[in-house]
């Protein structure tokens, strides 16, 4: 149960904050760096119990020479699908390395658990276990400037929603969609009935507590 950060100006730069008891959790950092041909710019992390019953640490990058999606068990130890270092059974695949990916998140419910990854276009990349994953498209993500992606249940429903920055055509009034077991895992565009609030969101995230979606933008 540590807590993790990347980012470095090298690409290569890792936080671990060991586990500790509730009060002193992720207040003692640690650096560490890892050769294990990650170079790239890397944008987020979640992580999550795959399909397998192992828990991984999976981040996404806009950018790098080498992969943009990495994994690990530990927070310590990472693979990409150029990690030789690793078990060819532990390395990321089927992924594209000249997609922007921005952001990605880890929900489990219904009896399934997915990881999802989104980029500034229509594509988004899925895994159940954090290893393997599909890349598909979807035209109701319409090209937008997608910035952050996060998992709620919203009265018990699993859901995934997506904000974005602009660039949406007409029909995306919100720049906003959001991803369910309910559209049989397809992704659907939302539409304010209140007014228009097509702002250039940056991210969102999900409050069980308040059973509320809560998004920020630049203005």
């Amino acid at each position: 149960n540590g807590i993790l950060s990347l980012g470095s100006s090298t690409g290569k730069g890792v936080l671990v904050g060991p586990p500790y008891p509730p009060l002193n959790l992720g207040k003692d950092w640690k650096m560490g760096t890892t050769t294990n041909n990650i170079n790239g710019l890397w944008k987020a992390v979640t992580s999550g119990v795959g399909s397998d019953g192992v828990l991984r640490f999976v981040a996404v990058a806009d950018s790098g020479a080498t992969t943009r999606i990495m994994n690990s068990k530990d927070g310590k130890n990472w693979c990409t699908s150029a990690s030789n270092s690793c078990p060819a059974s532990e390395r990321p695949g089927n992924t594209n390395d000249t997609i922007v990916w921005n952001s990605i998140t880890y929900g489990k419910g219904f009896g399934y658990q997915r990881f999802i990854a989104i980029e500034p276009g229509d594509h988004y990349l899925v895994s159940s276990d954090g290893i393997n994953f599909v890349l598909d498209t979807s035209p109701e993500l319409g090209n937008c400037n997608w910035q952050s992606i996060t998992y709620g249940e919203p009265s018990g429903v699993p859901t995934y929603v997506a904000v974005a920055s602009g660039g949406c055509p007409s029909a995306f009034r919100d720049n906003v969609a959001t991803y369910s077991p309910d559209s049989n895992y397809f992704w659907q565009r939302t539409v304010s009935t209140q007014s228009n609030y097509q702002n250039a969101w940056r991210s969102v995230t999900w409050s069980k507590e308040l059973n509320l979606f809560v998004a920020v933008s630049d203005a």
